[in-house]
């Protein structure tokens, strides 16, 4: 309901649309009836209830126990109306009582597991379960392609030399699948070789602890050791012998959140710039790739005094990347990629016609996923909130459907 008030359609028939557009009603009652509009002597709760039932649309019940604790407020002072609609329900259909809301998400999924089974239209079709990482994929085609050419351009450099990428976006915008795409389905094609080629990925902890420069660089390269071969204090020498013995491409990553960025983070990002530029040359074949992800705050509430904080932070580690250069002196390669953004709805349309038919139907997703665009009058959303709301809308239409896993 959060969307209505953006809306011209009145509460109640915008309710009623969309309990009508659903693959799946649930309903939870506990001891308040609802509003009831003027001129009905039903609930809008009530309506929806009963518009479910109308359309046919699976209804899955859940009563609040009597013994279960509420507060007051959240209680009718009369409660013949709610115990009457309570009373109806229980007539018409079966009910599953909760003790405890915590116990709702296990009874919900056995009831949706349920519900799946008795689903008319013949036989089930048994289709794959949704990949962890699908949703992610709807785009970030611009930073792909930035990546493929810069290691297109440095190819024949690149095996004795490190790659570096700078990786940079609101942190909703989820830094660490971006990672994970990378390391598994984007730079295994991109890399030479017959057919895919294997990539190992190693995570360094930024450091973040309150400390002078020199504190925390050692830091930083005694993590990076003790990533690379379990001993803190190995030399790049001996990062080297380890690197050259393996067989995978290398892809080595550190998260940096910018709301922790102190008034020497510039300089410690330059000193691990210089840690790379003076790593000693791997053997030949060898790929060694090194990403920095900066994830800036994201803010809500400007006005808040923390926000302007982080605000500034913000503005301050941007300058200092946008300023960064890779030249012929850096004795490394350099990417610094296009700022992570939100998603706009062509991008979301490519991905539907690349990946949604595999598990859905995509005409059916296709326009449940303009719907929710719509409702956010078309602007891009944030990876984060679409990463899941892809998902969702992805089981729903398998429900809808008659799948199963």
């Amino acid at each position: 309901m959060e969307n209505y008030n953006s809306t011209n359609e009145k509460p109640l028939d915008q309710c009623l649309k969309d309990i009508r557009d659903c693959d799946m009603f649930v309903g939870i009652y506990a001891f308040r009836y609802g509003y009831v509009p003027e001129g009905l002597d039903k609930s809008i709760t009530h309506l929806e209830y009963e518009e479910a039932g109308k359309e046919g649309i699976p209804r899955l019940l859940f009563f609040i126990g009597e013994d279960a604790p509420l507060p007051r407020k959240h209680i009718d002072k009369n409660p013949t109306q709610i115990d009457n609609f309570r009373q109806l329900i229980q007539k018409e259909q079966v009910v599953s009582e909760l003790a405890d809301l915590k116990d709702f998400k296990g009874e919900l999924s056995t009831s949706i597991h349920k519900a799946k089974e008795e689903i008319p239209g013949g036989d089930r079709k048994p289709i794959p379960s949704i990949p962890l990482l699908l949703p992610y994929l709807s785009n970030r085609s611009r930073q792909a392609w930035e990546l493929e050419n810069t290691l297109d351009d440095c190819e024949k450099y690149l095996n004795e030399k490190p790659l570096v990428c700078i990786i940079h976006g609101n942190e909703i915008e989820c830094h660490d699948k971006f990672i994970k795409s990378l390391h598994e389905v984007t730079l295994p094609k991109m890399l030479e070789g017959t057919g895919d080629v294997q990539v190992d990925l190693t995570p360094v902890e930024w450091p973040s602890m309150e400390a002078d420069l020199n504190m925390r660089y050692k830091k930083l390269t005694n993590d990076i050791a003790r990533a690379l071969t379990g001993n803190r204090r190995a030399e790049p020498n001996d990062l080297k012998k380890e690197l050259d013995g393996r067989i995978a491409a290398q892809m080595i990553y550190f998260m940096l959140p910018v709301a922790a960025w102190k008034d020497d983070e510039a300089e410690l990002i330059e000193h691990w710039l210089k840690y790379w530029s003076e790593f000693p040359d791997l053997n030949a074949g060898k790929k060694l790739m090194i990403f920095l992800c900066l994830k800036y705050k994201n803010i809500v509430t400007a006005e808040d005094p923390e926000s302007k904080k982080y605000k500034i932070r913000n503005d301050v580690a941007e300058d200092f990347i946008k300023g960064l250069t890779f030249n012929d002196d850096s004795k490394i390669s350099g990417l610094i990629m296009t700022e992570l953004e939100a998603i706009e709805w062509h991008d979301i349309d490519n991905w539907i016609e690349r990946h949604a038919p595999k598990f859905c139907d995509d005409n059916e997703l296709r326009a449940k996923i303009m719907k929710f665009f719509e409702s956010r009058k078309n602007q891009a959303v944030p990876m984060m909130e679409l990463a899941q709301k892809l998902n969702d809308l992805l089981l729903l239409t398998q429900i809808r459907e008659g799948f199963v896993p």
